[in-house]
Order: structure tokens, then C-alpha cells, then sequence
């Protein structure tokens, strides 16, 4: 996944960079005022780095105290953009760091972007993700996501969205 966005700092640029290098550099020199620095799409330096997997940038930046939870405007926080790229490292390091699961503005979790782009492990590491569930209830809600995965699936492939529902796993 590629982030087209505007308004961005040196700071997001940094933290797409293979290595901690030039985050160092300017945390050395005081240049990193603000580790919140919103480009004009509302991602902070940690979305950068997490929706290209820059796991040793993921975690320099959240050491320092960077909102792992920040939302964008559209609603996606770096562990949506690290799902979406299919960047699994990043979400452990992410989910490691305390980072929560929530719908972005389109209902859309970290899980349910896994499940869309079909990767099996990282859907049930996200899935992982949700507290305060029961075992029955996890498993009762990832059997939801992969049918609704599979019903999407298969109504696009149909070019009919309307018969979606009737591939729904109904518990």
C-alpha cells in the first residue's frame, strides 16, 4: 500500500526509511517537535511507518510516546494502514506496543482488512486484538468476518453485491 498524501514533514518522511537513521538524527538535534504532525490526510509519522512495515521506526517512535492509537481523517490508525499492506511484523510490534482494534469511518477493523486480502495468519493475530471477548465470542465473530469476507468476495466476482447475503455464516 502506498500512501498518496500532501502536507507531509520531513518527519513522516523519516519514518519511511529502512532504518532509524534519520529519526535518531533528528531526535539527536531537537528536530522532532511534534511526534503527532499530521500530514493533510491526518496520518501522523507512525501511519507512514506502519503502512510500510518499518518495524524498527514503529518502534523507536512509540518509545518516544507517539499516540499509537491516532486515527487519520478517514478513521485509520497505523495498525488499519499495517493490515491493509499486509504487513505482519508491524502489526505484532503494533499490537505488542498496546495498539487497539476499531472500525475506521468505512466499519472497516485491522481484521476485516486481512480477511479482505486474504491472509489467514494475520487476520487471526488481529483477531487477537479485541479484549474483554469471551472464547465463544471471538470465535462466533471470526467465523462472521470470513463469510463476510467470502460473500463480498463472491458478489463482486458476480458483479452482484445484492447476493452477498446469501452466503453469510449465521450463528
Amino acid at each position: 500500500m502506498s500512501l498518496t498524501c500532501t502536507g507531509v514533514t520531513a518527519l513522516h518522511l523519516g519514518a519511511l526509511c529502512q532504518s532509524t537513521d534519520v529519526l535518531c538524527f533528528y531526535n539527536d538535534h531537537k528536530l522532532m517537535e511534534d511526534l503527532e504532525v499530521r500530514s493533510d490526510e491526518g496520518f501522523t509519522p507512525l501511519h507512514f511507518a506502519a503502512s510500510q512495515g518499518r518495524v524498527s521506526n514503529i518502534k523507536y517512535l512509540s518509545a518516544l510516546g507517539c499516540d499509537i492509537d491516532a486515527r487519520g481523517k478517514d478513521g485509520s490508525s497505523p495498525l488499519h494502514l499495517a493490515a491493509r499492506s499486509n504487513k505482519i511484523e508491524a502489526c505484532r510490534v503494533l499490537i505488542k506496543a498496546g495498539c487497539k482494534s476499531f472500525e475506521d469511518s468505512v466499519g472497516m477493523t485491522p481484521a476485516l482488512y486481512a480477511y479482505q486480502g486474504g491472509n489467514e495468519e494475520l487476520a487471526n493475530l488481529l483477531d487477537t486484538v479485541k479484549s474483554g471477548s469471551s472464547v465463544a465470542h471471538v470465535e462466533i465473530e471470526r467465523r462472521l468476518k470470513r463469510s463476510l469476507a467470502l460473500a463480498f468476495k463472491i458478489a463482486i466476482e458476480k458483479d452482484d453485491l445484492t447476493m452477498s447475503a446469501h452466503y453469510w455464516y449465521k450463528p
